[in-house]
C-alpha cells in the first residue's frame, strides 16, 4: 500500500488541456502535506492564469466544434457510464489517496 502511494505522489502533476497533458506555466510549487503527520507527500505547481486561460479556450473550442455538445444523448450516456466504470474500478485507490492527503486514518 505504501509503495503504491509513493508511486502516485511521485508522479508529475499536469493538467489535461485540449486532450494533451500540459505542465503548468507556474514556476512556483506548493508542498502537499499530510495534515495529521506533517509529512510532505508531493510538490505541486501553484497554478497560473495562463493554465486557466488555456483550459477555458480549449473547453470553449471543444464546445463550439460540437464533438461533445453535438453528440447524441446515447453517446454522452455511454461515455459517462464508461467514466463511472473506470472510477468505480479505481475507487479503493482514490480512497487511499484522499485519506492520505486529508490525514485520515486508514484501516484495511
Amino acid at each position: 500500500m505504501q509503495a503504491t502511494l509513493q508511486h502516485v505522489f511521485s508522479q508529475p502533476v499536469r493538467s489535461l488541456i485540449n486532450g494533451k497533458w500540459s505542465a503548468s506555466a507556474a514556476a512556483e510549487c506548493v508542498d502537499l502535506l499530510n495534515p495529521a503527520s506533517g509529512t510532505r507527500l508531493a510538490s505541486i505547481p501553484e497554478g497560473a492564469a495562463d493554465d486557466a486561460n488555456s483550459a477555458v479556450v480549449a473547453a470553449n473550442r471543444s464546445f463550439e466544434n460540437g464533438v461533445w455538445s453535438g453528440a447524441s444523448a446515447a453517446r454522452r450516456k455511454a461515455v459517462l457510464h464508461r467514466l463511472a466504470d473506470l472510477l468505480a474500478r479505481e475507487a479503493t485507490q482514490f480512497d487511499l489517496i484522499d485519506a492520505t492527503e486529508m490525514g485520515k486514518p486508514i484501516s484495511v
